[in-house]
């Protein structure tokens, strides 16, 4: 698919079904973002990496970047326990939202939590704590174990 049908998708998910469909969209990018960790760590492997912070930097960051979902940069990353801080740049959702003045992101974040949960293999919980539908200059998520999360 290409950008200008997600966009279509998640706008119209947003229009159609209000909080409900952003809820759906969270959901929807998690799953992407576990079986987006299957598949990388699975690259991964074929170039002899096992570390999951290299496999987030070469790889994840790489491939996020050219699907057109945005610019990610990863800010912050520790292993034990697990927890990053990551940004996006042209952020293909958040830019449908500007000036809605509150975080956009339910798929990008899901995915991000679903990406990290698989590949440190816990369950994380992403808050998006800047995000450019509110003009910030980028969106930032911060991603940790789902049972520190409250």
């Amino acid at each position: 698919m290409r950008l200008q049908g997600y966009k279509g998708l998640v706008a119209n998910i947003r229009k159609h079904f209000g909080t409900a469909g952003e809820t759906f969209l969270y959901y929807i990018g998690f799953d992407s973002g576990l079986e987006y960790a299957k598949s990388h760590i699975e690259m991964a492997a074929k170039l002899g990496l096992t570390d999951p912070a290299q496999i987030l930097k070469l790889i994840s960051t790489s491939l996020f970047n050219c699907v057109g979902y945005g610019r990610m940069e990863v800010r912050r990353l520790e292993t034990n326990p697990p927890k990053a801080t990551i940004r996006v740049y042209n952020s293909f959702e958040c830019e449908l939202g500007i000036g809605s003045g509150k975080p956009f992101s339910f798929f990008t974040r899901g995915m991000v939590a679903g990406f990290l949960s698989g590949l440190f293999n816990e369950k994380m919980s992403a808050k998006e704590t800047r995000c450019v539908a509110k003009r910030d200059p980028y969106c930032e998520f911060n991603i940790k174990p789902e049972r520190s999360a409250q």
